[in-house]
């Protein structure tokens, strides 16, 4: 499958499910399970295996963003010797199929794999052996990240001096790598924009141009990422406490045709649905601050671009269960 296209499937009406406390309260509520039966159920990161094992609830769809998050459920395939009571459709970015660890961390934030070598072989051989089961299809999917477009944006404004902020990190190899998906970048935007439209400092496209709206939502691939990248430390940089729900679940189900969106499991606060110790998470505050950006970004994400990405996106929490409900409705 060309790793360039959006895989070809009808996602429709479906449901996200995370690993926030409210899961627990929703699936022991039999009432709410039978809703799910009509929409394909994507699962996100540690919600696959936890969802299955607790509540035999098979998810249509498995993503991840942090490779550590998906240990437990690739062990889980690995180790499951009957097979899977409907397909498992696995949707993974290329910067996570692949062992060079920089092309990850081009594109992507910390993760205790990345920190231990034993965790990174673990990953890779499990993804391994996943592949080799029938009734487990991976779904290469375009994706990119407003980290990686600073990585070439970096690497275009300082393109003919070596002594760069990332040339101690890349090889020439990574170089041309860069090089390649910025012209892969220029002729796509160029099908939807007209240079008059989005000049950069060099004449032509700049790539910070691309998460204004409604660019984004023309593009060809996936862009992970509402605010400019500035760094990975989420105490210095607002974007970096961007919360997965918009960072990459709404860009994410956009791209793939989703029309109407339920919400699971996105708690903004509390503890997780496999462990009920509180967490302090670094887009939290006290209460419902509406004046958080975090908090802010999802009502821009539901009201003012609605009308860019088509999706009606609600919350399938019941009322005072979850800060979910400050920020979207729960459809009845």
């Amino acid at each position: 499958m060309d790793e360039k296209k959006l895989p070809d499937i009808d996602v429709g009406d479906c449901c996200v499910i995370g690993t926030g406390y409210s899961v627990n309260t929703y699936f022991q509520d039999g009432r709410h399970v039978e809703g799910l039966r009509e929409k394909k159920i994507f699962g996100f990161q540690r919600a696959f295996p936890y969802i299955k094992q607790e509540f035999d609830c098979m998810p249509d769809f498995w993503f991840w963003t942090d490779p550590n998050a998906a240990l437990e459920g690739l062990q889980y395939l690995v180790g499951c010797d009957s097979a899977l009571e409907k397909p498992l459709h696995i949707l993974l970015a290329p910067y996570l199929d692949t062992p060079q660890i920089e092309d990850a961390s081009m594109s992507t934030g910390t993760s205790p794999t990345w920190r231990s070598n034993e965790k990174i072989t673990l990953y890779y051989s499990l993804l391994e052996e996943v592949k080799e089961r029938n009734d487990v299809k991976f779904l290469p999917v375009p994706i990119w990240t407003t980290k990686y477009l600073s990585h070439l944006d970096a690497y275009r404004e300082n393109q003919g001096y070596l002594g760069h902020l990332w040339a101690w990190r890349y090889s020439e190899a990574y170089h041309r790598k860069m090089r390649n998906d910025l012209d892969y970048y220029v002729r796509e935007i160029s099908r939807v924009v007209t240079p008059s439209r989005a000049p950069g400092p060099h004449g032509d496209y700049y790539l910070y141009s691309l998460p204004s709206i409604p660019l984004r939502f023309q593009m060809p691939f996936v862009l992970m990422g509402t605010f400019p990248y500035e760094s990975d430390n989420s105490l210095r940089h607002v974007g970096s406490r961007e919360n997965k729900l918009t960072y990459c679940i709404f860009p994410l189900l956009e791209k793939l045709g989703c029309k109407k969106l339920g919400v699971l499991g996105f708690d903004f606060g509390g503890g997780r649905c496999f462990d009920d110790t509180e967490i302090n998470h670094p887009f939290d505050t006290s209460g419902a601050d509406m004046e958080n950006p975090i908090h802010g970004v999802v009502r821009l994400w539901n009201n003012e671009w609605s009308a860019h990405h088509g999706m009606e996106i609600y919350s399938l929490v019941d009322s005072g269960e979850s800060k979910l409900n400050t920020l979207l409705e729960k459809k009845q």
